[in-house]
């Protein structure tokens, strides 16, 4: 075969199958690509029903306080299944981060249910006060929201670190900070107050 049949046919060979290696390599980034998108898009999506139980669970804290509201975590429990799909799309640091995040908030589900039965049966003995029960309770919920919310803190960096959505960890810490002094000002406030008689 003469020299330059070789050259035109290498020259033929290579030149089908650039543009066939261009496509398939193509076409595997593209598709890699929308797969990362759509796992992104999940982990998006569980993440913020997540976040919204936690703190609808956060927020069933203070209900306890109030011996009127007859279920003060009805509206945790409706969303507390999706704190569980968490641990499907987390990586291992999210995994550790809100593992921590949610045992405290159960924990200070159990103490907030055992100071509202204290808070009950302070109500049902006749004359009795219960303003200082009450600003007790109060505080004591208070102390576990500002543990809560320093875990919380946490547990946003981690999700936002997966989610690929900048981070600037010492100003969330700061911003929440300052939101826990807000209401921990509050609170006094209203333990001052002696919150509501018998």
């Amino acid at each position: 075969m003469p020299q330059n049949q070789i050259k035109a046919s290498l020259t033929f060979w290579l030149g089908s199958l650039i543009p066939l290696v261009a496509v398939v390599l193509t076409g595997y980034f593209a598709a890699r690509k929308a797969r990362l998108e759509r796992e992104l898009s999940m982990r998006r999506e569980i993440y913020l029903a997540a976040v919204e139980a936690a703190d609808a669970g956060m927020m069933a804290l203070w209900q306890f306080a109030n011996p009127d509201i007859s279920d003060a975590t009805r509206l945790f429990r409706e969303k507390a299944s999706s704190i569980t799909k968490v641990y499907l799309v987390a990586n291992l640091e999210a995994v550790k981060t809100f593992t921590k995040f949610r045992d405290e908030l159960e924990a200070a589900l159990l103490r907030a249910t055992v100071r509202r039965f204290r808070l009950l049966e302070k109500k049902q003995q006749a004359d009795t006060d219960l303003r200082q029960t009450w600003a007790n309770v109060l505080d004591e919920i208070n102390n576990d929201a500002d543990n809560l919310g320093r875990l919380f803190t946490s547990v946003l960096s981690a999700f936002r670190a997966e989610l690929r959505l900048p981070i600037e960890e010492t100003e969330l810490h700061r911003i929440f900070d300052e939101a826990r002094k807000n209401r921990r000002g509050f609170v006094e406030q209203i333990s001052q107050l002696q919150g509501p008689a018998a």
